[in-house]
Parts: C-alpha cells; structure tokens; sequence
C-alpha cells in the first residue's frame, strides 16, 4: 500500500493496465506461493507469465510480490524514512532491488537519474551542504544517521539522503559480490564520488565530458554505454569524472598557499594518496576495500578525523569553485 506511484505503474504496465487480468495472475501466483523465495521469485514469475501467455516484466513483478509477501528485509532510518533491500543473490550483481520511502514520496525503487535530479535541486538552492555532506561521511564511516534527529536537517536534506542511502546500500551490495574489487562493479564507489563532485559541478555549471570542461547537469554523470550494450550508470562516464576528481585534487595539492596545501595533505595522511592525486577515489576506495572489511577499527579509530576533513575539502573546493575554473582553464 506504501508502493510509489511509479511502481505501480509499471507493474500494472505488464498487465496492459487490465486489473482484472492481474487478479488473475496474481490468484494463479498463490497457488504456488510455497515454493517462491527472494531468489527465485521473478524467476517463478516469470514462468506463470510464459503460461498464462502475458508479456510481462518479472523482474519488476517479482519485487513487487515479493515485498507483498513479506519478503526483503526492511532498515528503517527513523519514523518517516526507511528502505527496503529484495532479492541480492552472489554472484548475480544485477540481481535485487531496494525501495527508499521518504516524506517525500513512497516506497520508489529509486533511479540513479530521480537522485541526480533530487541532488541537483537541493545544490542549486541555499541549503547547509556541509551539514548534507558531513551526514554522507558519518553513514559511510559508522553508519550514523543522528542527523535526522536534527532540528535544523530540513525535510529535502533528509529525503536526499534517505534516497542516497537507498541507492548506496544496492550498489555496496553488489560490490561485495566482487569483494570489493576496485575494478568490477564498484558503482557504489562512482555514485559516491559524482555526489561529492556535484558540489562543484552544480556551483559551475560544468562537467568533465569527452575530455573537455563542458556546461552541462548533473544528471550526466548518468549514461547509457556508447557500445549500444544497453549498460548504464554512474560507471559510463568515470574516466572523465575521476580526471576532473583528479584535476581539484591536485588544484589544492600544488597550491603556493600552504594552507590551502593542508588541506589535501591531510585526507592524503589519513586514506592514502594516489598516483594521481585524486582524493574523491582515495577516499572511497579506503572505505570499500577488503582489508578494512575485514578490520573495522582502521576505519572506526579515525571517523571523525575523517569526516572533518573531507567536509574541510569539500567546502574549500565549493568556496574556490571561480578560482578552480580559472585555473583548469588556463591549464587545459
């Protein structure tokens, strides 16, 4: 009953919008129900569809009756914010959903572009980015999420991070099929990097796109696959994104302000610094890696160190966005 519109839609959609054919189907359903589990659902799905001869999507079917059926497992944040995780299953990385509900909306398996754009109107409106930020970093480093019991975390903050934590959790997910590989699925890590670059992107107006600083949303940093694979994501366009992670990174890193210098050198100290200098990837690969799976504390005994810093980072570059264009211009 708390299904968002849209998923309504598109399951009613596999029925020709005809609910009286979906009664059918779903009377036909329960007289299997015994069998079903999460990770046989759409498949089972799917085979009641090829009887009953519909043209259906059992991908979407099978989520939608799974949750119906009390399957899934439900993470409420608080009263008004919670999500729901279905059907992820090793080794299958495209496997399962999760469905944030907020004030906002109902549960919506929610789009990488619904986010992008939910993000995007949130920046270009005077809201405390850093008090948005810092909550990001506190949920990646020991899954605190107090802000929502903040006063001054207004409702579009909470709803963009509850559709953040939602997005994030199915694409971790995924990324430990891969154990944490930094080269095979680490979408998390790409959703994570293009949230934290939009501060600049959305203050400039600009995007790193085949190579060249272009005015552009930030709904870019989503992309259909130009090999006609039909793949999509935050993924497609992640060489572009890391150059320009890369190109502010070391903006600071070789600035003659030795303050401005600091800044850098200490998410450098705390997470690693890269060949190329990128501090967006640094720090999310010293999150998601095995070795801090497997040892927790690495991360826990410095969180706030952390967090402090790369909220520092992040607000510096949004203070210097002018001066940071400047000088990628000059250089490029």
């Amino acid at each position: 009953s708390n299904f968002d519109d849209k998923n309504g839609k598109r399951v009613l959609r596999s029925f020709g919008y005809d609910k009286k054919l979906m009664k059918k189907f779903t009377e036909a359903l329960l007289d299997e129900l015994g069998t079903y589990t999460p990770e046989n659902v759409s498949d089972q799905v799917g085979k009641m569809l090829s009887k009953m001869k519909i043209r259906g999507d059992k991908y979407a079917l099978g989520q939608f009756y799974g949750i119906a059926g009390g399957a899934g497992t439900l993470i409420r944040i608080d009263e008004d914010n919670y999500y729901y995780n279905i059907g992820y299953f090793a080794p299958e990385v495209r496997s399962g959903r999760s469905y944030g509900a907020t004030p906002h909306h109902n549960a919506n398996d929610a789009s990488h572009l619904m986010y992008l754009g939910e993000l995007e109107k949130f920046l270009k409106y005077r809201n405390d980015y850093r008090q948005f930020y810092t909550a990001i970093l506190e949920f990646l480093t020991d899954t605190d999420v107090s802000v929502y019991q903040n006063p001054t975390f207004n409702e579009y903050g909470e709803a963009l991070l509850t559709d953040y934590i939602t997005v994030y959790t199915a694409e971790l997910r995924r990324h430990l099929m891969r154990k944490l590989s930094p080269y095979s699925a680490p979408w998390g890590n790409d959703m994570t990097e293009a949230t934290f670059l939009s501060l600049f992107n959305v203050k400039s107006g600009l995007m790193m796109l085949e190579g060249e600083l272009t005015k552009a949303s930030i709904k870019n940093h989503w992309a259909l696959s130009p090999t006609g694979s039909g793949r999509s994501g935050f993924g497609i366009n992640r060489k572009d994104r890391r150059r320009l992670q890369a190109m502010i990174s070391n903006y600071f890193r070789y600035h003659d302000d030795a303050s401005k210098r600091e800044i850098v050198k200490k998410i450098d100290k705390l997470v690693g610094k890269r060949r190329d200098g990128d501090c967006y990837r640094a720090l999310m690969q010293y999150f998601n890696n095995e070795i801090n799976l497997l040892n927790p504390f690495r991360v826990e005994s410095i969180e706030n160190e952390i967090v402090t810093a790369f909220a520092d980072f992040l607000m510096a570059v949004y203070d210097e966005t002018d001066e940071i264009v400047e000088s990628l211009s000059e250089a490029h």
